[in-house]
């Protein structure tokens, strides 16, 4: 777990709480008890730590892996999971290209401002 906890940059206590949730599951453990995660798991994880960082709530994150676990037949709601939340990647992109505009405009004008001053 530390070395997970290491590559991914979570906390044990969260990939504890990944487990509880049934998002990680089925980790194999040890003869001494201690976690251990395959490749399998750790490029699950990062799907997961990718699709958190568009803002992806757990509970829609819980139900893609529940449709990837009755396999390829739920293909295509999977795939409609990830549309949509490339509609609101888009969509709050658009908005910060938006802001950074505006934020440039600012900084421009307080260039101006700065120079009449010298």
């Amino acid at each position: 777990m530390k070395e997970i906890s290491e590559i991914t940059d979570l906390s044990s206590d969260t990939l504890r709480y990944y487990e509880k949730d049934g998002l990680l599951t089925d980790i194999g453990r040890l003869s001494n008890g201690h976690r251990q995660y395959t490749n399998h798991d750790l490029e699950w994880l990062k799907f997961v730590l990718c699709l958190r960082s568009t803002g992806m709530p757990l509970g829609t994150i819980k139900k893609y892996k529940e449709l990837m676990n009755k396999g390829d037949a739920t293909a295509s709601d999977r795939k409609e999971l990830l549309v949509n939340q490339k509609k609101i990647i888009l969509k709050e992109m658009e908005t910060l290209k938006q802001a950074l505009s505006t934020i440039d405009y600012k900084i421009e004008y307080y260039k101006t401002v700065e120079e009449s001053l010298m």
